[in-house]
């Protein structure tokens, strides 16, 4: 409840304020994205979104009111400015944490990803300034302004989506009725987080493991095909190819189980029986790669997808081999 003695400010002063201010909060934001952006290229982390925006007039001016400020209007409240970033798991967070206080000044943190969850399953809040090493008249009227950056999983995205529908900002706003499943459902947002954090450790010592292989030459060829065991293959068999994307190995896993291939035995027999009139037939007919003049193309090489499915589509040893899919070659 507002206090009797608070006096409601100048509402069209704080406008023209705000509209002479706007344009440079955002280009705060720009610039701090591109920080971010450099941030997550160099430290190789994966992103699920990043959104920003600067406050609607009418959600700055009911801030003000709500917190009953008199001046300094801007300074005091500090998500004027808003970047949010959302990761995949828990523990880039942490990760990013460290690298937010050496990229920025620090203004306050409050961290959620404790094990002591606070009411609902909630963000990391930054309030920060950019660093003091950016200099310049690029900087000079954004260097002092506060950005509010939030860091937050899919999983807290999520439940932030659907507890906001939910209208209860507090505990205290909740039914006693209703508060042990509002905790529950929050729980189970909390529990997928570390699930998928769990999930992708046992990945990492899998894909770890296939590495090590390659790297000792003795690769199991009775492992199952799958997306992970399928690259790691074709890494260890035909190192000097080019990659393909996730996408194209994907395609590659679904064609060799089609076939009825199981494992890597029989793929690697007829790889090994063929390869030598595959490298002749490819350097009198390589494929070609397209530029942006149609009247110019460069002779390449086949990628590892590109291999397995030349070989088996002009042989018969490859049978039940899905020839019929194939349209173009990768």
């Amino acid at each position: 409840m507002m206090s009797s003695k608070y006096e409601l400010p100048d509402k069209e002063q704080i406008k023209s304020d705000y509209e002479k201010l706007s344009p440079v909060y955002k280009k705060l934001i720009q610039e701090i994205i591109y920080i971010v952006e450099k941030i997550i290229q160099e430290n190789k982390f994966q992103v699920s979104n990043i959104q920003s925006r600067v406050k609607t007039f009418d959600s700055y001016y009911k801030k003000i009111v709500r917190n009953e400020i008199n001046e300094d209007f801007f300074n005091e409240i500090e998500d004027f400015a808003g970047i949010r970033i959302i990761f995949p798991y828990r523990s880039d967070l942490i990760k990013i944490n460290s690298i937010i206080k050496k990229k920025f000044r620090l203004i306050r943190e409050n961290l959620h990803n404790s094990q002591s969850m606070p009411f609902g399953y909630m963000s990391d809040h930054y309030i920060i300034k950019i660093s003091k090493s950016y200099r310049g008249d690029r900087y000079d009227d954004i260097k002092d302004l506060k950005c509010e950056l939030q860091i937050r999983t899919v999983s807290m995205h999520a439940w932030a989506t659907v507890s906001h529908h939910l209208e209860y900002k507090q505990e205290v706003d909740i039914p006693s009725e209703l508060k042990s499943d509002f905790m529950a459902l929050s729980g189970v947002f909390y529990i997928a987080d570390s699930l998928f954090e769990q999930f992708k450790t046992a990945r990492e010592t899998s894909q770890n493991k296939l590495r090590k292989s390659i790297k000792t030459n003795i690769f199991n060829l009775k492992q199952e095909v799958n997306l992970d065991t399928l690259r790691a293959f074709l890494l260890w068999k035909l190192p000097d190819r080019p990659k393909n994307d996730d996408y194209a190995y994907s395609e590659l896993v679904g064609e060799i189980k089609q076939a009825n291939f199981n494992d890597f035995e029989k793929l690697n027999e007829i790889l090994d029986e063929h390869m030598d009139d595959f490298l002749l037939d490819e350097k009198k007919h390589p494929p070609i790669e397209r530029t942006s003049d149609p009247k110019i193309s460069i002779p390449t090489t086949y990628s590892h997808v590109g291999v397995v499915r030349v070989i088996c589509r002009d042989i018969a040893n490859c049978e039940g081999y899905p020839v019929e899919e194939i349209d173009e070659i990768e």
